[in-house]
């Protein structure tokens, strides 16, 4: 399986299906192969004959994949190769399209995962594809020298409050300090209004240090 967030159908099976199939169809014992292309997504199933030793069919389609992420789109996904046995194989795959925005459509996935998961006899429902929000906290190096500010001091900040930080990236340059948040958020004046320290004249918040962006 691999995620192209983003791509349509025909985009999908051109640039990602039919080269991962290429590199896979002089396997040997194989029962049948299917490929699906569907939006943002491609999957690629492999049957092998009765009694072939999967794992080392796992490692061989491994070793036939190793480096395909140089002649896949450069916001492709490296390929995720795994082995379903059968009392494991998914009993419904839902594809959802429409005239709407992929990150409403990515909204109604998740709303259904959500309700298929509280089902009891459901063990796990996936959504794959879509768009990952994106809260990102873009600081201004010349207030961090005002205010005589680290890094470090508002990761601890957001780390104390009670925003969802899971860790997140640091990226530094000429520019600016980037700190990445990605999760549950709901607003993002929950991250502006992060106290960072109180002075004298009152308490310093994020959004006085830097520009919060929500985005996908």
């Amino acid at each position: 399986m691999t995620i192209y967030s983003g791509a349509a159908p025909d985009e999908i099976e051109t640039l990602i299906t039919d080269k991962i199939e290429g590199k896979l169809e002089d396997l040997e014992d194989v029962k049948d192969l299917t490929s699906y292309s569907s939006f943002g997504v491609s999957s690629v199933w492999i049957e092998f004959e009765q009694g072939v030793d999967v794992d080392e069919k796992i490692e061989e389609m491994r070793d036939k994949l190793s480096g395909i992420e140089a002649e896949l789109p450069e916001d492709a996904e490296t390929p995720l190769i795994s082995n379903i046995k059968t009392n494991n194989a998914p009993i419904m795959i839902v594809n959802i399209s429409g005239d709407r925005s992929l990150v409403d459509l990515t909204d109604i996935a998740e709303k259904i995962q959500d309700r298929l998961e509280r089902e009891q006899s459901v063990l796990e429902a996936l959504v794959i594809g879509g768009m990952e929000r994106e809260i990102k906290a873009v600081i201004d190096p010349q207030k961090l020298a005002i205010y005589g500010l680290s890094l470090d001091e508002i990761k601890a900040a957001i780390n104390a409050s009670n925003v969802n930080f899971p860790g997140g990236d640091v990226v530094l340059d000429n520019k600016n300090y980037n700190i990445r948040t990605v999760g549950e958020l709901e607003t993002i004046e929950q991250l502006e209004n992060v106290v960072i320290r109180y002075q004298d004249s009152g308490p310093l918040y994020l959004k006085d240090v830097s520009t919060i962006e929500d985005s996908f």
